[in-house]
């Protein structure tokens, strides 16, 4: 709807092949509200480019695929649109912001602010909204999802690391 200018008609008839009533009812109220908060935007939106990083100590990848680039508050804003039932922690959302942010290459095509908009409650968490503290806890998050890994891998027997050969003691 945004980069291709798709109808409206037309992006809620393809829900029509949404077969679940409760994917398609979220996926309707998903668009209305997405529509709602599209109405005051008047800059142009365009698509933007992906980054995949890999974990601290690359045990797993990561992918910030934003669904549009546009100027928000006088930003180019990389906007990702979350559309699920459960309600999205700001604090854990800044903090994932900051990762993405700290790890986007720093060329001139870089957007000044990454987002991610709720379609539930139709709130943009900003990047540019975030503080030191999100900062560390987005490291933290990390290494935290990274042990998480680790013990999973060692009590299945596979090896601590993905590119290593065998099952490793825990450190």
């Amino acid at each position: 709807i945004a980069i291709d200018k798709m109808p409206v008609h037309q992006a809620l008839g393809s829900l029509n092949n949404i077969k679940k009533k409760a994917e398609k009812n979220s996926a309707t109220n998903g668009i209305k509200r997405f529509l709602t908060w599209l109405a005051p935007i008047t800059k142009p939106f365009q698509p933007c480019e992906s980054l995949t990083f890999s974990s601290p100590n690359k045990n797993y990848k990561i992918l910030f695929k934003p669904d549009f680039l546009t100027e928000l508050s006088g930003r180019r804003t990389a906007v990702h649109i979350w559309n699920t039932k459960t309600k999205l922690s700001e604090d854990i959302v800044l903090a994932s912001l900051c990762a993405v942010a700290s790890r986007y290459p720093d060329t001139h095509l870089r957007p000044d602010d990454f987002a991610v908009l709720s379609l539930q409650d139709g709130k943009l968490y900003a990047w540019s909204e975030s503080s030191p503290e999100h900062r560390a806890m987005g490291e933290d998050l990390l290494l935290y999802i990274e042990k998480m890994c680790s013990l999973v891998r060692n009590e299945l027997g596979l090896p601590l690391h993905p590119d290593s050969d065998g099952p490793s003691p825990m450190p």
